[in-house]
């Protein structure tokens, strides 16, 4: 029992305490040392008289002693030292994790303090990873993977500049076990969500850490109305008034604002690259705004048969030149676009005529359905148009048609059509449930300057998260896709002001455990069995 109590004790300190028991070949070790007859030892009568001199120092007498028993002290610390290795001691800290699930936010917010979210990551690395990004979606990059892939996947992971969906990235990582680490400063502003019960399940899971973050943002760019004229809204975030600093070009204006004010700037732009800057706040995503004005030239768009709606709104595109036709007109003039409505006069051959084009939209009806060789019957359906712009047109009339060989601007995808070659757009829905909507004038600028591949404002500057050709613009600035110059702007308030949605508790911390420090103790025994080593071979005794 007295035993049992004294392993117990010892389990506080050794994983393996019984191996201390090891320690018993001390006792056949000194019985050998203590039989083993001692050298004779020889004193030349010239030497005598100094030697006694030396006896009655006690400290020499001392060093005399450990010298004469020096490999005794090495042998007993020899077995010592391999029996608490054999009970492979520990000391309470941090461990590698059997496995880490990492989670890294690249969103604009975590841009200023990216580098060192990677370095958290890398530093809390387990025995297998699994990585999952987080941007305004949540997806895992790696998954089981070492620590040298993950140190791999890790570093190529670069910054985008849009919102962030914290709570999507906690919901997968929910879904697998292990420790969590977390690179990212919780501001989740993709929608109104809670993360705390999410924050919550994990713990309940595993260890939970957080990488700390600060962030300083006074002021930003709230909002970019891109155009010859552009306006910018500039707010500002303290909570004491600010004089800001803006760069435009290579003038430079400060503007006062109050806590909160939000100014809006109304700025000509010249034709090419335009920047506006603000001064640095210790977040620099929403301290600039890119503005790509393209040469313009004047768009010629003939319009066959009626509807008003449809011609004031080439008219009101300023660098469009409309022309309106009688459906019973016989020849198309030359023009860079032409619309054939839905009126039911139209000749047959002026839409034959039109589908040749380089550029032509063929509105729902009958007549231009069998000029394109497509059939179908009408049906209701809820429309929602994807490009050129993206809007919600609701219940309307369309042709049930085939897609093949189109590529589908909305959902359904037989609603709007472009054919593959992008000469001819199907515009297969009622327009009268479309023309009274707000983005209609929009919608066919866009399409129109598409087809016809004419820049304009409006289709070279976006938004951050909107599409481009099909692909999703992740980050701010000038880029060339296509040949085609185009400017992106990071505009999203929720990442400018965060607000921490969560208070780090006291017990969080990286993975805490038994450290085995036997690895050590081992090295120590080395050292020594190479100092015993080294001393014989300066005596002589090792040749």
């Amino acid at each position: 029992m007295q035993i049992q109590s004294i392993l117990h004790q010892l389990g506080n300190y050794f994983l393996e305490p019984w191996a201390l028991a090891l320690m018993a070949a001390l006792i056949p070790l000194l019985i050998f040392y203590m039989v083993k007859p001692k050298p004779e030892e020889m004193m030349l009568p010239s030497l005598r008289f100094f030697m006694e001199q030396q006896k009655n120092s006690k400290v020499r007498s001392a060093i005399r002693l450990i010298r004469r028993n020096m490999f005794l002290l090495l042998h007993i610390l020899l077995v010592m030292g391999l029996a608490i290795a054999a009970a492979q001691p520990f000391v309470q800290g941090q461990v590698e994790a059997e496995h880490s699930v990492l989670v890294l936010d690249r969103s604009a917010s975590m841009n200023d303090d990216f580098q060192e979210a990677k370095n958290y990551l890398i530093e809390n690395l387990g025995k297998s990873n699994t990585l999952i990004t987080v941007d305004d979606d949540a997806r895992i990059v790696e998954r089981s993977v070492s620590g040298s892939e993950a140190r791999q996947a890790i570093n190529e992971v670069e910054a985008v500049q849009t919102s962030t969906d914290v709570a999507g990235a906690l919901r997968i990582a929910s879904s697998i076990k292990g420790e969590y680490f977390i690179a990212s400063d919780m501001d989740h502003s993709t929608g109104e969500q809670s993360i705390s019960s999410l924050l919550d399940g994990l713990r309940a899971s595993g260890t939970v850490d957080i990488m700390e973050t600060s962030q300083d943002n006074s002021w930003g760019i709230v909002s970019v109305e891109p155009g010859r004229v552009t306006s910018i809204d500039v707010e500002n975030f303290a909570d004491s008034s600010e004089d800001v600093d803006i760069t435009y070009g290579e003038s430079m204006t400060t503007v006062s604002l109050e806590p909160g004010e939000v100014r809006t700037l109304q700025l000509e732009m010249k034709e090419g690259r335009n920047t506006v800057e603000l001064e640095e706040d210790g977040y620099s995503p929403d301290n600039t705004a890119h503005v790509y004005v393209p040469d313009q030239r004047s768009l010629d768009v003939s319009v066959v048969g009626e509807n008003r709606f449809l011609e004031k709104t080439f008219q009101l595109i300023n660098h469009t030149e409309v022309e309106t036709l009688n459906p019973g007109t016989d020849s198309l003039p030359e023009s860079d676009a032409v619309v054939v409505t839905s009126s039911s006069d139209i000749l047959p051959s002026i839409r034959q005529e039109a589908v040749s084009r380089d550029a032509t939209v063929m509105m729902k009806s009958e007549g231009n359905m069998d000029a394109l060789d497509l059939e179908g019957e009408s049906i209701s359906q809820q429309v929602t148009v994807n490009r050129p712009v993206n809007t919600y047109i609701g219940e309307t009339e369309s042709f049930n048609i085939s897609t093949q060989g189109y590529r589908s601007y909305s959902e359904p995808g037989n609603a709007v059509m472009m054919s593959e070659n992008g000469s001819t757009l199907v515009y297969n829905i009622d327009d009268s449930d479309f023309n009274r909507d707000f983005i209609y004038p929009v919608f066919w600028k866009r399409a129109v300057s598409e087809m016809v591949e004419l820049p304009t404002v409006d289709n070279t500057n976006y938004m951050i998260g909107e599409l481009y050709d099909g692909k999703k613009l992740l980050k701010s600035g000038f880029s060339q896709i296509d040949g085609q110059t185009v400017a992106v702007n990071h505009v999203d308030r929720d990442e400018s002001v965060t607000e921490k949605t969560f208070v780090r508790s006291q017990g969080e911390s990286s993975v805490q455990g038994q450290r085995n420090v036997s690895h050590l103790l081992a090295l120590a025994l080395m050292l020594l069995m190479l100092g015993e080593y080294a001393y014989l071979e300066r005596q002589g005794d090792i040749r």
